[in-house]
């Protein structure tokens, strides 16, 4: 089970008590006022909407790699061999690159987007 913590000048509170595999990839989007997260091998794009206090889940049918906000309510998501655009307001998802040779075993890892909106992530 993992936890998640806001870190404030006394202690850690917990403010979300979820189960997750393999939770990756946490981001604060201050325009949505939510928590995104992705759960690898569950194929999950998690988010906790601070004001609703509410947890909501895009279920995905291959592994994800991570999630970064991009502008508006558009994000990067990095599938097993796929870079996509997702919605997260109609949960649509836009593929836009398709890596043919990666190996069975491989996947695309971690991401960075700069701010000029270059996105770079890993093998």
């Amino acid at each position: 089970m993992k936890k998640f913590y806001f870190s404030g000048n006394e202690k850690n509170i917990c403010i979300i008590n979820i189960k997750t595999f393999l939770g990756e990839s946490p981001i604060w989007v201050n325009s949505l006022k939510s928590f995104f997260w992705v759960d690898v091998y569950k194929g999950n794009i998690n988010s906790f909407d601070i004001i609703a206090k509410k947890i909501n889940k895009i279920k995905l049918r291959e592994s994800v790699s991570f999630i970064k906000y991009f502008k508006n309510n558009f994000f990067f998501i990095g599938l097993k061999n796929k870079i996509c655009i997702l919605n997260i307001r109609n949960k649509k998802i836009k593929i836009i690159y398709t890596f043919k040779d990666l190996l069975k075993s491989q996947r695309i890892n971690d991401a960075f987007l700069y701010q000029n909106q270059d996105l770079f992530f890993s093998v």
